[in-house]
């Protein structure tokens, strides 16, 4: 416990005093706010159920699903990978996979290729997510992080 005459220092002032790096800060929460949009293809599920009618809904459906079991599988094995692969690495792997299968489907509008493109992004986005969570920890302490 701090003594009240002492007067902690503000968030800005913490920053300048630890001469930290601004943009490591701002790209390590630009790579968690990536991390968000992979449901970002909800509100077009009715549409592609219409488009994709020769498909069950359920499948359909499924295309928002296996992403995210696509992310979980590469959090699992991105012990595994790190092992072996530079952070760097890992990392603009994984946003090449996330930003190529993210805009595919806006090119090819073929079920099976947008189905296939759902698990790849969600494989390149389980790569980003696993790292970017470490990055925290490793790179910040105390109030900043």
């Amino acid at each position: 416990m701090t003594h009240p005459s002492v007067m902690r220092p503000t968030f800005i002032e913490d920053l300048k005093m630890r001469k930290t790096n601004y943009f490591e800060i701002i790209g390590v929460l630009s790579l968690s706010f990536i991390l968000t949009s992979a449901l970002a293809i909800s509100g077009s599920i009715p549409a592609m159920i219409e488009e994709f009618s020769a498909y069950s809904r359920a499948t359909v459906e499924l295309s928002l699903s296996v992403t995210s079991f696509a992310m979980i599988l590469m959090v699992i094995l991105s012990p595994i990978i790190a092992k072996h692969i530079p952070e760097k690495v890992i990392i603009s792997v994984g946003l090449l996979i996330y930003s190529t299968m993210g805009i595919l489907p806006v090119f090819i509008q073929s079920f099976p290729v947008i189905f296939a493109s759902r698990i790849i992004f969600g494989l390149g986005t389980g790569l980003v997510n696993a790292k970017a969570i470490t990055m925290v920890g490793e790179r910040f302490t105390g109030d900043l992080q």
